[in-house]
């Protein structure tokens, strides 16, 4: 599956969608198909894993004043003002409606079987495990890592906002 530069440019979708299910590893990028690189895709989700961890660490310390020393994404989420949680939900759904990447990323996901609701919740929760077990992929049966890109947009900009940036 590809889609045009423009699509990434407009959307700032350049990083890939990972998703595995029933023994299936599904990566979904921008551009042209290629073939799964292992090399790539355990370092990617496990940093991206950790960066969204350190994200919604500082979003709630920033609204509470204290540091949680949770480290599941969907316990973090969780730790945040309903008011941040609607932000992020609200982020989440605008990126959906704007990307034709992400809506054929989805229809190809279900297609095969996988049902992954585009919701920050859900997709926190079903990568909440992503940094432990893509770290030893090779010992492990790792999950789900998807909204990468979303997450971290929505989550910059209300960081960005309580810092006043």
């Amino acid at each position: 599956m590809g889609l045009e530069v423009s699509e990434i440019e407009r959307h700032g979708h350049s990083l890939p969608l990972v998703v595995r299910d029933k023994g299936n590893i599904y990566v979904l990028n921008m551009g042209h198909q290629q073939k799964a690189d292992n090399d790539f895709i355990s370092p990617y989700i496990v940093n991206g894993a950790f960066s969204l961890e350190l994200h919604l660490k500082l979003l709630a310390f920033l609204e509470s004043g204290s540091w949680s020393r949770k480290h599941r994404l969907d316990d973090l989420h969780g730790q945040l003002s309903s008011d941040s949680r609607k932000a992020i939900e609200a982020s989440i759904e605008k990126d959906l409606a704007a990307s034709k990447f992400l809506r054929t990323a989805i229809a190809v996901l279900k297609s095969n079987g996988v049902d992954l609701i585009w919701k920050a919740e859900e997709l926190l929760k079903r990568s909440s495990d992503a940094y432990v077990n893509w770290r030893y992929a090779f010992d492990t049966t790792p999950g789900c890592f998807a909204g990468y890109t979303e997450l971290q947009r929505a989550l910059k900009a209300l960081i960005d906002a309580k810092r006043g940036a």
